[in-house]
């Protein structure tokens, strides 16, 4: 009986304390949501408060609430319903995260400056089904974290209040934002002065905080930092988030190039043509630098024309991808701009102005390994002696960085088959062993036996660092027009990337994956789909003919 007395009597002394709040106090409610959380399927899994720190939509509420959400939305005072666009920062301890409510303009709440003292009354201002209550509590403990901050601790109360909502003082000004105690009989704050600063960096993207909802961070107003960004994000396995980053970056930057020259590569691996086209189209008319779009349309075009053997895009041709390339050239001399001319005039035939377009480059503009191996290749397909060309590739090996890494294996590779063309065997000997380490001294690998009658064999050798790796492949049988059987590879890192490099290639153009670096987890539960056929001259291209893939980590 006592008990019922004193629920009642403490009952009513929060009833006459709501009654008798100060008229700021009722202002809040203004700036107090209601939040809604929905998973993928569109099932409610949270409903929260929180509140509008700023007019332009900035809000505090509990992290808890939005961390696995696939959909947040707010409800305001007014009833009107926004939706959760970016998380801005979020503190897993203390369960508070800052967002953006996509909205024309917010009523801000005040926040206070100082921490409330121990005795102080607060009121909790909560919102729930289009109705505001408030509910006096007094301040048990102010706890100080991080020298500046303070979490409070409340007296007993028998209110059950909303999650995320607000405690103020007699100014209307916010205090902390509601967490109901593990005991249940207690209600605590986190003070708000805290939520207003989290924000999360461009880099943190990869933190393993957000990995779980399908909000996005918001993207930095720095250009460089926002477009890392975007490039952090390319690499995480959510497609629909990255598409969105992108999405993002080019809503922030609409006059910058590489948002829609990003968002043509990335449909291109969607083989939408028509959808690519589109955007570098957009970049033509909108972009700030003509010169850059031009470049950049040329590079997308160039990119499906060699990799993809579609034909029923026919509006994409190497004379149009040509055009754009010295448009871009004639707008801006850039030697970048004149590169991409060269390249697309290789890979129509025209070795002898390529030629002469590499050639120029490397004397002055651009001395590169790639340029001066691109002129070597020029000079192969116009015949040229051999110690020409092999001059050419001396000079890519001279200009590259020393310690040589990975990415110079092919110059070094095409020099020793130079030298061994050329009997000048004991040269061929010394860059053959660059990569002997790897079978001499590396873990063997049987993958596919050639008695299993399959129409391929193959065996690979990894390091014990498992940072290379030599894979070979045989072709015993005879296929026409078939995919050929992937080979899953093992003894690799999962977490690793390896940059692929063919070693004994007799092709007049690259694998498909030549240059590019996948997951050591892709490669040994996938392999790689390797081409039933050769494009090289006569006489070099067999049935019974090999391939040897060398693979190294990526930084």
């Amino acid at each position: 009986m006592k008990r019922i007395l004193s629920t009642i009597l403490i009952s009513l002394l929060c009833f006459s304390g709501a009654m008798a709040q100060p008229s700021a106090v009722k202002n809040v409610a203004k700036s107090v949501f209601a939040l809604k959380a929905y998973d993928a399927e569109g099932k409610l899994i949270a409903s929260t408060n929180g509140v509008f720190l700023s007019a332009d939509g900035t809000a505090a509420c509990p992290w808890s609430a939005v961390c696995e959400a696939s959909r947040v939305e707010v409800v305001d005072n007014n009833g009107k319903t926004y939706p959760v666009t970016y998380i801005l920062g979020a503190s897993e301890l203390y369960d508070v995260c800052r967002v953006h409510v996509d909205m024309p303009k917010a009523v801000a709440a005040v926040t206070a400056t100082d921490a409330a003292p121990k005795g102080s009354k607060l009121w909790l201002v909560e919102t729930a089904d289009k109705r505001t209550q408030t509910t006096q509590y007094e301040v048990d403990k102010a706890e100080t974290f991080m020298d500046k901050y303070a979490y409070y601790v409340f007296d007993y109360n028998n209110h059950k209040p909303v999650q995320g909502s607000v405690f103020v003082n007699e100014k209307g000004q916010v205090v902390g934002l509601m967490q109901q105690s593990a005991r249940s009989l207690y209600a605590n704050a986190v003070d708000v002065r805290f939520v207003s600063t989290l924000a999360a960096s461009h880099l943190d993207i990869n933190n393993s905080l957000y990995a779980k909802t399908a909000l996005r961070l918001s993207l930095p107003t720095d250009k460089q930092n926002a477009l890392l960004m975007v490039m952090l994000a390319a690499e995480c396995k959510d497609k629909a988030k990255y598409e969105g980053y992108l999405a993002d970056y080019i809503k922030q930057f609409p006059k910058e190039v590489d948002g829609y020259a990003t968002s043509a590569l990335q449909k291109l691996t969607n083989n939408d043509w028509q959808g690519a086209d589109t955007d570098m189209q957009t970049a033509l008319k909108v972009a700030t630098d003509k010169a850059e779009a031009h470049s950049e349309y040329a590079r997308v075009m160039y990119q499906k024309l060699i990799y993809s053997a579609d034909t029923t895009f026919t509006a994409w041709t190497f004379q149009r991808a040509l055009a754009e390339a010295e448009k871009a050239y004639s707008l801006n001399p850039q030697p970048q701009y004149l590169h991409r001319v060269a390249q697309i005039k290789f890979s129509m035939g025209d070795y002898s102005d390529a030629c002469e377009k590499f050639l120029s480059l490397a004397k002055k503009d651009m001395p590169t390994s790639e340029v001066y191996f691109e002129a070597a290749q020029c000079k192969t397909q116009l015949g040229a002696p051999k110690a020409e060309v092999l001059a050419l590739v001396d000079s890519c090996l001279a200009v590259a960085p020393r310690p040589l890494t990975n990415l110079s294996a092919p110059y070094v590779l095409v020099r020793a088959q130079l030298y061994e063309q050329m009997e000048e065997y004991r040269k061929a000997i010394a860059d053959y062993k660059r990569i002997r380490p790897i079978v001499q001294f590396g873990d063997l690998y049987r993958l596919q036996s050639p008695y299993e009658k399959k129409g391929v064999a193959s065996l690979m050798y990894v390091t014990d660092a498992k940072d290379k790796a030599v894979f070979f492949w045989w072709k015993t049988e005879s296929f026409c027009n078939q995919h050929l059987p992937r080979i899953p590879m093992a003894g690799l890192n999962p977490q690793k990337r390896y940059r692929i490099t063919e070693l004994n290639r007799i092709d007049k153009t690259p694998l498909a994956f030549e240059g590019k670096t996948f997951s050591g987890e892709y490669l040994m539960q996938n392999g790689l789909e390797i081409p039933y056929g050769h494009n090289a001259d006569w006489g070099k291209a067999n049935e019974w003919a090999s391939r040897v893939l060398l693979l190294e980590t990526a930084e």
